[in-house]
């Protein structure tokens, strides 16, 4: 209860790590998660989900990660790639 009440009081915080695959961003990621009560949202993850769900974003992820390629900005840098829940103040993505 303390914990979130002292994560209330915290600034609006948004943090984005940028690297290439392995450089570290999941695992930096949940230490400063911690350190500054901020809301994890693994993009990967997401777009993972969505391949599953079988949404349109899913499918046109989907034909990239299955040639071995990054997914195009235009399919996964959308704003909204079906992060659950409201709007994060403060949010780490790595």
């Amino acid at each position: 209860m303390q914990r979130r009440l002292n994560c209330q009081t915290k600034p609006e915080k948004h943090v984005v790590l940028a690297g290439p695959p392995g450089c570290g961003k999941g695992t930096q990621a949940p230490k400063l998660k911690s350190e500054h009560c901020l809301c994890h949202i693994a993009t990967g993850d997401l777009l993972r989900a969505a391949v599953a769900a079988k949404t349109p974003l899913g499918t046109e992820a989907k034909k990239a990660m299955e040639a071995g390629a990054l997914v195009p900005d235009e399919v996964g840098g959308g704003a909204d790639i079906g992060a659950p829940g409201p709007p994060s103040k403060r949010a780490i993505v790595p």
